[in-house]
């Protein structure tokens, strides 16, 4: 019979999705790193991401203020763009 370990547990109480316009993943991360750095951000927690059609999605955690603050810049920026909010 195996055993197991837990290596952690997260309790994640916000999760959000965002999309950036690219021509593939690299380019999406590449304009979200500069996104972060622009605004003097720190980098959230990385959950998954996709590239799909033209879009890089990114679902992502880290405490509400912070995800607070990303989410405004995002939304004053056109390369990125708030997808969905569960």
């Amino acid at each position: 019979m195996e055993s197991g370990k837990v290596l952690a547990v997260n309790s994640m109480a916000r999760i959000e999705h965002v999309e950036i316009d690219s021509a593939d993943l690299n380019q999406g991360f590449e304009k979200f790193a500069q996104h972060l750095k622009q605004n003097g951000l720190p980098w959230p927690q990385l959950l998954a991401s996709a590239f799909t059609a033209g879009k890089t999605r990114i679902m992502m955690t880290c405490d509400s203020e912070s995800l607070d603050t990303l989410l405004r810049t995002l939304e004053g920026a056109k390369t990125c763009a708030n997808s969905a909010r569960p």
